[in-house]
């Protein structure tokens, strides 16, 4: 199971790599789009779980946050807020056919000025 967040806000894979939870100040983690990403340190509980059965976290740029998002809007018909298709970014930069994917796709609570900048900007 490989997990994923943004680069912005990276305390779980830093907390991962390091085993050991890791806190990142407000400051660092408040830099990415993904809002519901923005937490400082992994909860008990979460730690405990991704300590057990995730095998690794990729990181993603915001960029490809914003490229995940309009992807999903333009090909899928979803709206999903920037934290919702941080997996899609992922696997957009990856996309290895010999693998089986699952990306959890959640959240359609975006702020719709940041919507409609994501589906008109120019994107990779």
């Amino acid at each position: 199971m490989v997990g994923v967040e943004p680069q912005l806000a990276a305390d779980a894979a830093q907390s991962l790599r390091e085993g050991q939870r890791t806190a990142w100040e407000p400051e660092r983690t408040y830099r990415t789009i993904a809002d519901g990403l923005r937490t400082p340190v992994l909860g008990m509980h979460p730690w405990e779980h991704i300590r057990r059965y995730v095998d690794d976290i990729v990181t993603v740029r915001d960029a490809a946050i914003r490229g995940a998002m309009k992807h999903l809007a333009l090909a899928g018909r979803l709206v999903a807020e920037p934290a919702g298709a941080v997996a899609v970014a992922a696997w957009l930069a990856e996309q290895r056919s010999d693998a089986k994917t699952v990306a959890v796709v959640s959240g359609g609570s975006v702020d719709p000025t940041l919507f409609a900048s994501v589906l008109t900007e120019d994107l990779p």
